[in-house]
Protein backbone atom coordinates (compact mmCIF):
# COMPACT_ATOMS: atom_id res chain seq x y z
CA UNK A 1 0.00 0.00 0.00
CA UNK A 2 3.15 2.17 0.83
CA UNK A 3 4.38 1.67 -2.71
CA UNK A 4 1.22 2.12 -4.26
CA UNK A 5 0.98 5.89 -2.42
CA UNK A 6 4.14 7.02 -3.41
CA UNK A 7 3.77 5.72 -7.11
CA UNK A 8 0.46 7.71 -7.21
CA UNK A 9 2.17 10.39 -6.03
CA UNK A 10 4.37 10.53 -8.48
CA UNK A 11 1.63 10.35 -11.39
CA UNK A 12 -0.57 12.66 -10.29
CA UNK A 13 2.30 15.03 -9.94
CA UNK A 14 3.66 17.29 -12.54
CA UNK A 15 5.99 15.47 -14.68
CA UNK A 16 9.40 15.50 -13.97
CA UNK A 17 12.80 13.42 -13.64
CA UNK A 18 11.35 11.36 -10.91
CA UNK A 19 8.12 10.50 -12.92
CA UNK A 20 10.30 9.87 -15.84
CA UNK A 21 11.91 7.35 -14.04
CA UNK A 22 9.35 5.69 -12.88
CA UNK A 23 8.27 5.43 -16.41
CA UNK A 24 11.79 4.12 -17.44
CA UNK A 25 11.76 1.89 -14.76
CA UNK A 26 7.97 0.40 -15.36
CA UNK A 27 8.39 -3.35 -15.49
CA UNK A 28 10.05 -2.84 -11.88
CA UNK A 29 7.39 -0.74 -10.11
CA UNK A 30 4.69 -2.80 -11.55
CA UNK A 31 5.96 -5.77 -11.29
CA UNK A 32 6.28 -4.97 -6.99
CA UNK A 33 2.47 -3.16 -7.38
CA UNK A 34 1.32 -6.54 -8.44
CA UNK A 35 2.57 -8.39 -5.77
CA UNK A 36 1.57 -5.41 -3.74
CA UNK A 37 -2.45 -5.49 -4.98
CA UNK A 38 -2.89 -6.95 -7.98
CA UNK A 39 -6.81 -4.14 -8.82
CA UNK A 40 -4.29 -0.94 -8.13
CA UNK A 41 -1.51 -2.38 -10.25
CA UNK A 42 -3.79 -3.02 -13.21
CA UNK A 43 -5.09 1.01 -13.01
CA UNK A 44 -1.25 2.40 -12.79
CA UNK A 45 -0.51 0.14 -15.57
CA UNK A 46 -3.21 1.22 -18.19
CA UNK A 47 -2.03 5.05 -17.23
CA UNK A 48 1.51 4.10 -17.50
CA UNK A 49 1.47 2.43 -20.83
CA UNK A 50 -0.92 5.26 -22.42
CA UNK A 51 1.61 8.13 -21.85
CA UNK A 52 5.15 8.86 -23.09
CA UNK A 53 7.97 11.04 -21.65
CA UNK A 54 6.87 13.51 -25.11
CA UNK A 55 3.09 13.93 -23.90
CA UNK A 56 2.69 13.21 -20.55
CA UNK A 57 3.72 16.62 -19.51
CA UNK A 58 1.59 18.14 -22.29
CA UNK A 59 -1.39 16.03 -21.02
CA UNK A 60 -0.74 16.88 -17.73
CA UNK A 61 -0.95 21.08 -18.20
CA UNK A 62 -4.18 20.46 -20.70
CA UNK A 63 -5.81 18.55 -17.83
CA UNK A 64 -4.32 20.69 -14.71
CA UNK A 65 -3.18 23.42 -15.40
CA UNK A 66 -3.61 25.91 -18.34
CA UNK A 67 -6.32 26.80 -18.23
CA UNK A 68 -7.19 24.01 -15.91
CA UNK A 69 -10.05 21.66 -16.40
CA UNK A 70 -10.03 20.12 -13.37
CA UNK A 71 -8.03 20.25 -10.22
CA UNK A 72 -5.87 18.20 -7.83
CA UNK A 73 -6.50 20.38 -4.77
CA UNK A 74 -8.61 19.13 -2.40
CA UNK A 75 -10.48 22.18 -1.29
CA UNK A 76 -11.56 22.61 -4.78
CA UNK A 77 -14.44 20.26 -4.51
CA UNK A 78 -14.28 19.90 -0.52
CA UNK A 79 -15.06 23.31 0.34
CA UNK A 80 -17.17 24.15 -2.79
CA UNK A 81 -19.84 26.84 -1.18
CA UNK A 82 -17.60 27.64 1.88
CA UNK A 83 -14.72 29.00 0.97
CA UNK A 84 -14.16 30.92 3.73
CA UNK A 85 -13.16 27.16 5.62
CA UNK A 86 -10.09 27.17 3.31
CA UNK A 87 -7.12 28.88 6.08
CA UNK A 88 -8.80 26.73 8.65
CA UNK A 89 -8.64 23.61 6.45
CA UNK A 90 -5.17 24.16 4.68
CA UNK A 91 -3.60 24.71 8.58
CA UNK A 92 -5.56 21.74 9.59
CA UNK A 93 -3.13 19.27 7.14
CA UNK A 94 -0.37 21.38 7.21
CA UNK A 95 -0.70 20.56 11.52
CA UNK A 96 -0.91 16.93 10.76
CA UNK A 97 2.05 17.41 8.40
CA UNK A 98 4.63 18.95 11.14
CA UNK A 99 3.26 16.54 13.65
CA UNK A 100 4.42 13.73 11.82
CA UNK A 101 7.66 15.41 10.82
CA UNK A 102 6.67 15.77 6.98
CA UNK A 103 8.89 18.58 5.97
CA UNK A 104 6.81 20.20 3.28
CA UNK A 105 7.40 23.87 1.41
CA UNK A 106 4.27 25.96 1.50
CA UNK A 107 6.37 28.57 -1.47
CA UNK A 108 5.51 25.33 -3.86
CA UNK A 109 2.31 23.67 -3.09
CA UNK A 110 -1.09 24.11 -0.71
CA UNK A 111 -0.75 21.18 1.04
CA UNK A 112 -3.96 20.05 -0.18
CA UNK A 113 -2.23 19.19 -3.41
CA UNK A 114 -3.14 15.78 -3.74
CA UNK A 115 0.39 14.29 -4.88
CA UNK A 116 1.84 16.30 -1.79
CA UNK A 117 -1.21 14.22 0.36
CA UNK A 118 -0.23 10.79 -1.34
CA UNK A 119 3.11 11.90 -0.49
CA UNK A 120 2.79 12.11 3.10
CA UNK A 121 0.62 9.11 3.56
CA UNK A 122 3.09 6.74 2.39
CA UNK A 123 5.17 7.76 4.87
CA UNK A 124 2.53 8.65 7.76
CA UNK A 125 1.28 5.86 10.54
CA UNK A 126 -1.72 4.05 9.71
CA UNK A 127 -3.75 6.05 11.72
CA UNK A 128 -3.31 9.60 9.54
CA UNK A 129 -4.07 7.15 6.53
CA UNK A 130 -7.39 5.86 7.83
CA UNK A 131 -8.18 9.39 8.84
CA UNK A 132 -7.28 10.77 5.45
CA UNK A 133 -9.06 8.55 3.75
CA UNK A 134 -12.27 8.97 5.47
CA UNK A 135 -12.60 12.83 5.74
CA UNK A 136 -10.48 13.51 2.89
CA UNK A 137 -9.77 11.19 -0.29
CA UNK A 138 -13.25 9.53 -0.30
CA UNK A 139 -15.12 12.45 -0.69
CA UNK A 140 -13.27 13.96 -3.25
CA UNK A 141 -12.01 11.01 -5.36
CA UNK A 142 -15.24 10.52 -7.41
CA UNK A 143 -15.94 14.21 -7.67
CA UNK A 144 -12.12 14.27 -9.32
CA UNK A 145 -13.22 11.06 -11.45
CA UNK A 146 -16.62 12.93 -12.58
CA UNK A 147 -14.41 16.15 -14.02
CA UNK A 148 -11.54 13.97 -16.07
CA UNK A 149 -14.86 12.24 -17.60
CA UNK A 150 -16.24 15.00 -18.61
CA UNK A 151 -12.97 17.13 -19.30
CA UNK A 152 -10.87 14.98 -21.20
CA UNK A 153 -9.03 13.10 -18.49
CA UNK A 154 -9.55 9.96 -19.10
CA UNK A 155 -6.19 8.43 -18.99
CA UNK A 156 -6.15 9.87 -15.04
CA UNK A 157 -9.23 8.33 -14.46
CA UNK A 158 -7.35 4.69 -14.26
CA UNK A 159 -4.75 6.76 -11.31
CA UNK A 160 -8.26 7.68 -9.78
CA UNK A 161 -9.18 4.23 -9.87
CA UNK A 162 -6.12 2.91 -8.74
CA UNK A 163 -6.88 5.35 -5.56
CA UNK A 164 -10.17 4.29 -4.90
CA UNK A 165 -9.31 0.76 -4.86
CA UNK A 166 -6.79 1.51 -2.00
CA UNK A 167 -9.24 3.95 -0.05
CA UNK A 168 -12.36 1.67 -0.27
CA UNK A 169 -10.99 -1.28 2.02
CA UNK A 170 -9.91 1.63 4.48
CA UNK A 171 -13.02 3.69 4.81
CA UNK A 172 -15.22 0.56 5.07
Amino acid sequence: MRLALRVLSILFDYPSKEFESLIREADTVLEALYAENPKIARHVEKFIRSVNGEDAEELFVSIFEMPARCSLYLHEYLLKGKEEELGRFLLELKGRYRLRGFDMDTRKELPDYLPVVLEFLSLAPDEDLRLFAKRYLAPFLPKLETCLSRKGGERYVALVKALEELVEPIVK
